[in-house]
């Protein structure tokens, strides 16, 4: 289970689509830039240089915060890996699929919402863990406002909001993604399992 109260020791690969990667060998070397320990850590504009990768800041609910690192990118899905081999991975900044958390989901139905338009509704398959279950989810996109968000710099981010409901588990619930002017996911908030606390993203894209 990936550990949420320090901060995670980065698995860093190769230079793939301008997202930077470092070898697993030089992780020592990177050691420094570690935060153990901390409640929250903050991305200062400093940190952010000093990264020589792309990474993610990831909070589940109030147990604690973890640096994910990214380790491929493979036709729009984007793997981020914790020290303890955990993975989330994401597609347009959505949770598709997780490893190694208490509670995991899986999206079987491939999901693409474009953030260009105003107004989007899907039906997807997703298969849960712990206890497994296949529901089937169905999800409206909606633009709610554009607001300026400090990540390492000031961002002027569209706000979308997911609302999705799956009739099976009586669950529906809301995500929220702040897409920037060159429309990346910089950040989320999302609901992937009915028994899991809601987790926050933070992009860092390099």
């Amino acid at each position: 289970m990936i550990s949420m109260t320090k901060t995670i020791l980065p698995l860093i690969l190769l230079l793939i689509s301008s997202c930077s990667f470092i070898e697993v060998q030089d992780i020592p070397a990177y050691s420094k830039l570690l935060i153990f320990g901390a409640p929250d850590i903050e991305i200062s504009n400093e940190y952010y240089l000093e990264m020589p990768f792309s990474f993610a800041k990831v909070k589940l609910g109030r147990s604690g915060v973890a640096i994910l690192s990214l380790t491929s990118i493979d036709k729009g899905t984007y793997s981020w890996i914790g020290e303890d081999g955990t993975r989330i991975y994401t597609r347009n900044g959505k949770i598709i699929q997780t490893f190694g958390l208490d509670y995991n989901v899986s999206h079987l139905t491939e999901w693409n919402y474009p953030f260009t338009r105003s107004f989007f509704k899907a039906t997807s398959k997703i298969q849960l863990g712990n206890p497994p279950a296949l529901l089937s989810q169905q999800s409206t996109l909606t633009f709610s406002h554009e607001e300026l968000i400090g990540l390492e710099k000031e961002y002027q981010a569209k706000v979308f909001i997911e609302a999705f409901s799956s009739n099976r588990f009586k669950w529906s619930d809301e995500n929220i993604y702040w897409v920037s002017e060159r429309g990346k996911v910089i950040k989320s908030i999302q609901r992937i399992h009915p028994n899991l606390e809601e987790i926050e993203i933070t992009f860092y894209y390099k």
